[in-house]
């Protein structure tokens, strides 16, 4: 089990890229991504996956909540943090 869980729920803007090179940046490592969105994922963001334990979770309805809802069923870490 990881320590943390950072649940981001988005839109995929280019802000998102802001913020997964940030969590890249982080001297500690033991923390998963959830990535709640609704729409289209794109290949821009495959990048990421390589670097990071990232999982993207496509919402059926573009609720807010139903996004947070989303990074905490599927959340693996002790702690969540949403973002």
């Amino acid at each position: 089990m990881v320590k943390a869980t950072v649940g981001i729920p988005s839109l995929l803007r280019k802000s998102l890229h802001k913020t997964l090179r940030a969590l890249m940046q982080q001297s500690e490592d033991d923390f998963d991504i959830i990535i709640t969105y609704k729409g289209n994922l794109t290949r821009e963001f495959e990048e990421y996956e390589k670097v990071l334990n990232i999982r993207f979770l496509e919402q059926k309805e573009e609720l807010f909540e139903e996004g947070l809802n989303l990074v905490l069923e599927n959340a693996d870490g002790k702690n969540t943090i949403n973002y």
